[in-house]
C-alpha cells in the first residue's frame, strides 16, 4: 500500500505507519542482498564459468592482474573485482591492411 508523502506522518493510521516501514525494511534488505551478492567468493571454475573462458585463462588473467584471493594453494575471485576489472581494461585490436593488387 502507498501512502500519501503529503500527508503528516502523525496522521498516519497505525497500519499505515507499519506497512510504511515494512517497505522500507523490505527495499533495504533487498539493496543489502544484492551488494553481499557481488562480494560472494567464487572458485576458479566457477569464475571460469562465468566468464565464459577456460581454467587456464584464468590464469593468464591473475598473471595479468585479475585481483585474486589466495586460500592455501587454491584462488578466488570476487563478482565484483571480475566486473571493475574487465570494464577497465581496453581490448587491443590489431590493424588490419588491405592491399590492391594489379
Amino acid at each position: 500500500m502507498m501512502i500519501d508523502e503529503n500527508k503528516p506522518v502523525a496522521l498516519l493510521t497505525f497500519k499505515e505507519l507499519m506497512e510504511a516501514l515494512q517497505e522500507v525494511f523490505r527495499k533495504n534488505s533487498e539493496a543489502q542482498v544484492a551488494k553481499n551478492e557481488l562480494q560472494v567468493l567464487m572458485s576458479q571454475e566457477e569464475a571460469a564459468e562465468y566468464l565464459g573462458v577456460s581454467v587456464a585463462s584464468m590464469y593468464q588473467y591473475v598473471h595479468k592482474g585479475l585481483p585474486v584471493s589466495k586460500k592455501g594453494k587454491y584462488n578466488f575471485f570476487k563478482k565484483q573485482d571480475i566486473d571493475s576489472w574487465f570494464k577497465g581494461r581496453t581490448r587491443r585490436r590489431k590493424k588490419v591492411v588491405f592491399m590492391q593488387t594489379n
